[in-house]
């Protein structure tokens, strides 16, 4: 029976844990197990869409790692007293939460040859990460630092773990006597001066996207700790606890974990808004849309609709499969047609040639939307346009790098949606 897990949060197009956990797949030769990302704003949405795609289980990062809390059935003890959860199994209708963060810590620092024990740490940030630091480093040293921009924040994670806090303009005076500095801020610039931090600390970042705090660390020759490195070793655990595995060490090449599609495809069934969205996509980020409907249509000098009466499907699929795998261009956006995840070398090479939004919808959405579309297709009932939609769903999941919800949404929003999903993705 095929597993469906997911990374969520807002945004989370640029989230690697795809790629981690693909790499845990094929250690275990799972291959009915796959991952996703799934954007939504807040968690009541990130619910409505676990039971519509069936999650098994899901990873939460930013900003959802305590807001999902009021949410759950049940939660472990440390996740509690963290008050931060990043991942949650789903099993019998019940939603257990867990934080595998603080595992990831400690676990990298010791392979990085720090030992914790009395370390002087300032932690930077005062979110759900922050906590899971904090709860991890307590266990070894009480000389821990909080400092965050919204001090309120600071005072209150400070007060929680019994640690000291500082005022956000300290920063400069207070690190020339750490140990340890820990960002847990998901910021490119760092927003102090850099020239105050000393040579001899260690940095641990947990962002990992291209920063300034990792150049500056690299150029000065400072101990500079990839967020790359806490994202595997969280995984692990999280792994675990959804496949009840039993995965110890794993050893992943850092620089394997990249996106490095520059195209944007838009994947999904009829009537999703693949077409519209995509336009208003490839206008924002100034990249060439492609419509493979549009292609086609242009190839055969008639209407998708009359090619289906007057040539049958197969005729139809055969010159899309001919159209996508020649398909050649670098920065563009494409719309898919609804059924190219039927073909499995057009499905390969959508997954290799672009990464791909899938624009989710349920059968009553799209029977709504079917209205003014003429498509042969459309002339089928919602039950059986719910059968269809439950027979591509598993290639539309494994072709998926990000999953958005359509469902009662007006078109408006989902296109902001995806602008900005797609936005973060190359910056």
């Amino acid at each position: 029976m095929s597993k469906y897990l997911a990374v969520s949060g807002y945004p989370i197009s640029h989230s690697l844990s795809p790629l981690i956990f693909d790499r845990f797949f094929n250690k275990e030769n799972d291959n009915n197990s796959y991952y996703s990302r799934l954007s939504v704003k807040n968690p009541r949405e990130l619910l409505y869409m676990k039971d519509k795609l069936d999650l098994y289980g899901f990873n939460i990062t930013s900003p959802f790692k305590q807001s999902i809390i009021e949410y759950l059935d049940d939660i472990q003890t440390d996740a509690e007293k963290m008050n931060s959860v990043n991942t949650v199994l789903s099993s019998n209708n019940k939603l257990k939460g867990y934080n595998t963060d603080y595992h990831g810590v400690i676990k990298i620092l010791k392979q990085k040859g720090i030992n914790p024990k009395n370390k002087r740490v300032l932690i930077l940030g005062a979110g759900g990460a922050a906590s899971s630091v904090i709860f991890g480093l307590k266990m070894y040293s009480d000389k821990l630092t909080v400092i965050n921009r919204t001090e309120k924040k600071a005072v209150r994670l400070a007060d929680k773990f019994g640690i000291n806090y500082i005022s956000y303009n300290n920063f400069e005076n207070i690190i020339k006597n750490k140990d340890l500095l820990i960002s847990t801020i998901p910021v490119n610039k760092f927003p102090f001066d850099l020239n105050s931090i000393p040579d001899d600390i260690t940095i641990f970042n947990a962002y990992y996207k291209k920063n300034q705090l990792e150049e500056f660390a690299k150029s000065n020759n400072i101990k500079y700790i990839n967020g790359k490195d806490w994202l595997i070793n969280q995984a692990i655990t999280a792994y675990n606890i959804f496949l009840k595995r039993h995965l110890n060490d794993f050893q992943i090449n850092k620089n394997e974990l990249e996106i490095t599609a520059k195209n944007i495809g838009f994947i999904g069934f009829m009537k999703s808004g693949k077409t519209s969205v995509g336009k208003q996509v490839a206008k924002k980020l100034n990249k060439k849309f492609i419509d493979i409907d549009e292609l086609i249509e242009k190839k055969e000098n008639r209407k998708i609709s009359k090619i289906f009466e007057n040539k049958g499907e197969k005729y139809f699929r055969k010159i899309e499969e001919e159209i996508i795998l020649n398909l050649d261009c670098k920065d563009c956006v494409i719309s898919y047609g609804g059924g190219v995840i039927k073909n499995q070398k057009i499905i390969e090479k959508v997954k290799s040639f672009s990464y791909n939004i899938w624009l989710w919808a349920d059968s009553e959405s799209i029977m709504k939307r079917k209205e003014t579309d003429n498509r042969p297709l459309f002339k089928k009932s919602q039950e059986d346009i719910k059968k269809m939609i439950k027979r591509r769903f598993e290639a539309y999941y494994r072709s998926s790098d990000l999953i958005i919800n359509t469902d009662n949404k007006a078109l408006k929003g989902v296109i902001k949606h995806a602008v900005y999903e797609a936005d973060n993705l190359f910056q």
